[in-house]
């Protein structure tokens, strides 16, 4: 019973806050909170849109064959529509907060633009938070990584849960400890806020430009899901090629917050499996020659 009432405390803690995600979270503030869920069967438990939905996600994105991918190359007139452009900021005075299922720092750290606006009216779409999912949730190829990043933004004007975009980085251990990874750094990785509801001031400028590397290069774009419970179809998403190096000690300190915890993950983490493509396209935004 102990650990119900933290993850009720977690999900009212939510709904307070108008969180993006866990989309368990009701889109009306005062409104009952969702009934607690676990990572303990990877999401193969969960019900309603999450068991019958169509375009749900993460997904495996074949990379060998191209089985369900579509090629577009940037500077070609198909392109365009795929097109996403980054225009995000440093900011200061932020939390990074243990929402009892991920990581999450809130702040408008800046937006996006979509279809080869630069930027234009009606396509921007502004950061609402960012999140970590360690295992990474998608396969890119036939690789699982052990982390992955989730830049959540939702188009101005919009309500709810609707018309959100995500940006996907995932990360690797380098092989030879490596260099901590600045962005993680200024998170203060090494007081990681250890409990549901529990949150870290963090007295370094957060930047999402520190993730340039990833973000110049080529990406897969494709209609999906919220990955958390009830998993509303109102997301697009791209997936970024380029993976990023962290040390062995900030990947360790992450996977310890969920996986850990067995009731909660099974040692797992809090990851969802893999879901169907079914009908959809990925499209593979490739840059030029």
């Amino acid at each position: 019973m102990k650990f119900v009432a933290v993850l009720v405390l977690a999900s009212l803690a939510l709904v307070a806050s108008q969180s993006i995600q866990p989309a368990a979270a009701p889109p009306a503030a005062g409104a009952p909170a969702a009934a607690p869920w676990t990572y303990a069967q990877s999401g193969a438990d969960w019900t309603g849109l999450c068991a019958t939905g169509k375009k749900q996600s993460p997904i495996a994105i074949h990379t060998h064959n191209l089985n369900g991918t579509t090629c577009v190359r940037d500077g070609e007139e198909a392109a365009i529509a795929h097109r996403i452009n980054f225009f995000y900021k440093p900011v200061a005075n932020l939390s990074v907060t243990h929402t009892g299922y991920t990581l999450q720092v809130a702040g408008d750290l800046g937006f996006v633009t979509l279809g080869g606006c630069n930027p234009c009216a009606g396509q921007q779409y502004d950061v609402k938070q960012i999140q970590f999912h360690a295992g990474a949730e998608h396969q890119i190829g036939r690789k699982v990584r052990p982390i992955e990043l989730h830049i959540v933004h939702q188009k101005q004007g919009a309500t709810g849960l609707n018309d959100l975009a995500i940006v996907a980085i995932q990360f690797y251990i380098q092989a030879d400890g490596g260099f901590e990874n600045s962005l993680l750094r200024s998170l203060d990785w090494d007081h990681l806020p250890s409990s549901a509801n529990a949150a870290t001031a963090l007295k370094t400028i957060v930047d999402l430009n520190s993730l340039t590397e990833a973000l110049k290069g080529e990406y897969y774009t494709y209609e999906g899901s919220l990955t958390t419970p009830g998993c509303d179809e109102t997301v697009k998403w791209f997936v970024m090629k380029t993976p990023l190096g962290v040390t062995s000690q900030q990947h360790d300190a992450i996977k310890a917050l969920f996986a850990g915890r067995q009731e909660f993950a099974a040692g797992k983490g809090n990851n969802r499996v893999t879901q169907a493509l079914n009908d959809r396209k990925v499209v593979w935004f490739r840059k030029r020659v």
